[in-house]
């Protein structure tokens, strides 16, 4: 029990000098939202889930459509990814996040972190960011291993309706702290933090990352995102991912 709350003091800590941090920030997450210049500008880089969060708040007020939240992660909290910003090879997240919209006849991508199209078809986002085959740093060298024998790097979406997700999300950036050099591993937002009216602390963006934890909207494999969003393109989609596939291993030759 001692050390429980020995623990317990040391977050409170913690979260206060975090807190102290950004305590010079005036405008809220909703505000700068609405007033960045356009939605490209809404990246900050390294607080995704904050990126989709203000991104929906913005599409939501001014254009009430079909949005999701979507969680990208897996069991191991390494899913590959291509054409990111954060890198000219594949990024190896514990978890991004992105914002898709629903249409009659397609679904949109918005990811402010990609290197494609802003915003892109579903089918263009899947082919371009998860190829059959990826490149695996080992040894100081690049190793071509397919997906296949990689099961476990996998990526799994947590489907979150983006109303739901304005209304729950809620993160004080401790995650993004270094208690012990009192420094950000990344610089955080200049806006205040995200919290649902009457909480001032906390955040359950563990909840949304964990693809354990079945809180917050549905889990779905590769495979179950296609279904959900854009059912009748899916070998299209397959032969997309093909073409990328092939033309990977081509450049590794």
């Amino acid at each position: 029990v001692e050390t429980m709350e020995k623990d317990g003091k040391e977050i409170q800590n913690n979260a206060s000098t975090a807190q102290e941090a950004i305590s010079n920030t005036h405008c809220s997450a909703e505000a700068s939202a609405l007033k960045a210049p356009s939605e490209l500008d809404l990246r900050v880089p390294c607080y995704c889930e904050e990126n989709v969060w203000r991104l929906a708040y913005r599409r939501h007020n001014r254009a009430r459509r079909d949005h999701h939240a979507v969680f990208i992660s897996n069991n191991a909290k390494c899913c590959p990814m291509f054409q990111q910003k954060a890198s000219k090879d594949a990024c190896f997240w514990d978890y991004h996040v992105i914002l898709i919209e629903k249409t009659q006849d397609c679904a949109l991508v918005w990811d402010v972190d990609t290197r494609l199209s802003f915003p892109c078809t579903l089918e263009t986002y899947v082919a371009h960011s998860f190829p059959h085959m990826v490149v695996v740093p080992k040894n100081q060298e690049d190793v071509v291993v397919s997906l296949k024998h990689l099961k476990a790097y996998a990526p799994l979406f947590r489907i979150v309706k983006a109303k739901d997700y304005l209304d729950t999300f809620c993160s004080d950036r401790l995650h993004m702290w270094n208690a012990e050099k009192k420094v950000w591993l990344s610089d955080p937002p200049t806006y205040g933090c995200i919290m649902p009216p009457g909480t001032t602390s906390g955040s359950n963006l563990d909840a949304f990352i964990d693809m354990t934890d079945n809180t917050h909207g549905q889990i779905v494999n590769l495979s179950g995102l296609l279904e959900q969003f854009c059912p009748k393109k899916q070998e299209r989609v397959a032969s997309m991912v093909e073409e990328q596939s092939q033309q990977l291993q081509q450049q590794q030759l």
